[in-house]
């Protein structure tokens, strides 16, 4: 369904497997993966941040191009894994008044769940095919998630030269 390789730790017991063993439907972390595949490019940056949570994980890379999101080179993608419980804001303060496009994950039933949420819609398969995975957009440098959540930020019009030539 267009990823070509995965290599991952199964973080959860050693057991948290990308496809249902019993149904074959995918769990959460394979749409993570699918989100990750189709947004995340080659190029890192190191990101600060000064939150009072320590708890978030956040990175950022140049955007992939694409053409089903039209996202163009210049584009930054960051993702962040929020594991507490709270409710978190964040600010980006580098790219004041641009639009941010959201692809939030939650679980549907608690942190075992076997669905898992993107932007509060619950994901599953359509006749054996992959949704659209569609973010939601917003405008503002601050954007608010769930604790117990992991997302991706695009900033489309981030215009980070570093970016440019992917």
């Amino acid at each position: 369904m267009g990823l070509k390789a995965v290599l991952r730790q199964d973080f959860y017991a050693g057991s948290y497997a990308l496809i249902d063993t019993d149904t074959f439907d995918p769990l959460p972390d394979y749409w993570l993966t699918v989100l990750y595949k189709r947004l995340v490019g080659g190029s890192v940056f190191s990101v600060e941040a000064s939150v009072n949570n320590s708890t978030i994980r956040a990175y950022a890379h140049c955007t992939k191009p694409s053409i089903s999101y039209g996202y163009m080179p210049g584009s930054v993608t960051m993702y962040f894994l929020l594991p507490t419980d709270n409710t978190t804001s964040i600010t980006f303060p580098q790219f004041p008044d641009q639009p941010v496009d959201v692809f939030w994950l939650t679980p549907v039933d608690g942190l075992t769940s076997k669905t898992v949420a993107l932007n509060n819609n619950p994901i599953k398969l359509v006749n054996n095919t992959l949704p659209e995975l569609k973010p939601y957009r917003t405008e503002g440098n601050t954007v608010t998630f769930p604790g117990k959540s992991f997302g991706f930020l695009v900033f489309p019009e981030a215009d980070v030269a570093a970016c440019s030539s992917q």
